[in-house]
């Protein structure tokens, strides 16, 4: 278990409550070849993709890719916030439009990485 871990809640997707998914949320999920056995993908809000909402690969040998743009049907929005990610559509098109694996299998962070902190200096 890395650091992160220790300082993160990780929950199933199936059981995400909030309405909505914001930027630098974090996915963790069973992957096969060309992904490494878990994969991460963290979301991420962008001006290239009519949606505004990508997923970026965040391990393995495709880190810092970005995998795939949204629909315009993935992002709704509520109270006049900014558009952000459709929770239960995500859900319902996770297969569909992320990655083949079941909603039941995918974690998320929903609180993202957090502060970094810098490594402790060796004297």
């Amino acid at each position: 278990m890395g650091f992160e871990d220790k300082v993160v809640a990780w929950l199933r997707l199936k059981d995400v409550k909030q309405t909505h998914i914001d930027r630098g949320v974090q996915f963790r999920f069973p992957a096969t070849w060309p992904f490494e056995d878990v994969m991460e993908f963290t979301t991420l809000e962008c001006s290239f993709a009519e949606s505004g909402w990508a997923f970026i690969a965040t391990s393995g040998y495709h880190s810092c890719r970005v995998e795939l743009v949204l629909p315009l049907e993935s992002v709704s929005v509520t109270d006049g916030s900014a558009p952000m990610i459709d929770t239960q559509w995500l859900i319902k098109n996770w297969r569909k439009w992320v990655y083949d694996v079941s909603p039941a299998k995918v974690m998320v962070n929903l609180r993202g990485r957090g502060k970094p902190k810098l490594p402790v200096a060796v004297k």
